[in-house]
């Protein structure tokens, strides 16, 4: 296919996007004025789109679900929604290829009338499934890893408008590369995930003293197939979450999941955690009423892909990171700590969730289990402060942030902690010698620093 044109880059252009103007990630921490957005229909759209970018010396970048804290999607130059490919291409046996704007929450119950599920998810279903994979998202686990090494297959355009097919049995490296890339080795167009039976999880919820969260906090991870920890700040009480395989039919609970998913979390939460932005010094008693309230003992049975997620929360600011697992204890008591020591009056949970180790070159999982420290917060005047405080404890235990949440590190530090970078930098040299799929994000991660 030969280069496209300015003028076909145009006509490739979603004239309501164009016209959008300003675009912001979810939590509006960023934000970027493109000079195109584009959205193309099919893989040989996104082709023309890279080759008019060629041709006209302008960048690319992909946005998915924009649900993320960080500046990875964003871009002055041409923003790429891929909003148009979306739903499953072929499913054989187990392995399900999905177009890579389809969002999560669509992808679910489409798997399900299909007999099947993806083994675990993040709490949230807003993103595409090429964004969460991109940017290394990740559920609570230590049987599963990151979304990432569910996929078994990936289609890729490079800065070339060549479309490679990567496979586990093809190229593993070149998979392994583009399983976690930050968007930076091209556009992913599609993927295919290594899927399973559809199952139901018996959830539990159980509090227990925050004390003893902490004493336990490795050992937790292993509690069930599926565990997680939440602590609200300026109370005594922990939460843990487990989540176990059965037969058991599931429980409706539709009214329950209705006041959850419209009254609770965009009205009450959200009213309570503005509350806290504006008075600071009412956050400790409003987490009390909060852990009175909803942490408590609770038992369901549900469909796996609704048991992992949650209701959307309100707007908030997070930073997180990875540690390794034996540092649990210490992460979530030095948390503790820096709160109590340093004053921060924090009015979101904090949350402690457990991944199992892989080898993929960028996922901040790679070389071992490991669990997430959460440092969540609301827009309150101490909140950046608190999170570069978290961020600074999870980086002294070993912490590698998670890439769609909000950090600090510099690329010589960043370097530090993934032996396998310069590869990383070679697969960028090789499939994207001039910088195409270059943003402030990258530049950021990376180091670059040509124009």
């Amino acid at each position: 296919m030969s280069p496209a044109s300015s003028t076909d880059l145009v006509s490739l252009s979603d004239p309501s996007l164009a016209r959008s103007g300003r675009v912001s990630n979810w939590a509006g921490t960023h934000t970027c004025r493109p000079a195109r957005v584009c959205s193309p229909r099919d893989e040989a759209e996104v082709a023309e789109v890279v080759g008019a970018a060629r041709t006209m010396g302008r960048r690319v970048r992909v946005i998915g679900g924009g649900h993320s804290w960080s500046e990875a999607a964003l871009t002055s130059d041409i923003l790429l929604r891929l909003d148009r490919l979306r739903g499953i291409e072929r499913i054989d046996g187990h392995d399900v290829t999905v177009r890579a704007g389809t969002r999560i929450r669509d992808l679910n119950p489409a798997l399900h009338a299909h007999g099947l599920a993806l083994s675990n998810l993040g709490s949230i279903d807003a993103q595409s499934i090429a964004g969460a994979i991109t940017t290394a998202t990740h559920g609570s686990s230590l049987v599963h890893g990151v979304l990432s090494t569910l996929v078994v297959g990936v289609r890729v355009v490079d800065a070339s408008g060549t479309v490679h097919h990567w496979t586990a049995e093809s190229d593993p490296t070149a998979l392994a590369l583009a399983q976690v890339s930050l968007g930076c080795l091209g556009v992913i167009t599609a993927v295919t995930l290594r899927c399973e039976p559809a199952f139901r999880l018996r959830v539990v919820a159980r509090p227990l003293p925050v004390a003893d969260a902490i004493a336990q906090a490795a050992e937790l991870g292993r509690a069930a197939e599926y565990s997680k920890l939440w602590w609200l700040p300026h109370t005594d009480q922990a939460l843990l979450v487990t989540g176990e395989r059965t037969d058991a039919p599931t429980e409706a609970r539709p009214v329950t999941d209705w006041l959850d998913h419209r009254l609770i979390n965009p009205i009450l939460f959200a009213g309570v955690l503005e509350l806290g932005n504006r008075w600071p010094a009412a956050i400790p008693r409003l987490n009390q009423v909060v852990a009175g309230a909803y942490f408590r003992p609770d038992d369901r049975v549900e469909d796996s892909y609704r048991a992992l997620h949650i209701p959307m929360p309100p707007v908030h600011l997070e930073t997180e990171h990875a540690v390794p697992l034996a540092a649990a204890s210490s992460v979530l008591g030095g948390v503790c700590a820096l709160i109590d020591d340093r004053g921060f009056r924090v009015n979101f949970i904090v949350e402690l969730r457990y991944v199992a180790g892989d080898a993929l070159p960028l996922s901040p999982a790679s070389g071992g289990d490991c669990c997430y420290i959460g440092g969540y917060i609301g827009r309150t005047p101490e909140a950046e402060d608190f999170m570069d405080a978290v961020e600074a404890l999870a980086w002294s235990h070993g912490g590698r942030p998670h890439w769609g949440k909000r950090f600090r590190r510099s690329p010589e530090a960043l370097r530090s902690r993934y032996p396998q970078w310069d590869e990383v930098l070679a697969a960028r040299a090789r499939l994207d010698p001039d910088g195409r799929f270059r943003n402030a994000f990258t530049d950021r991660v990376f180091g670059d620093t040509q124009p």
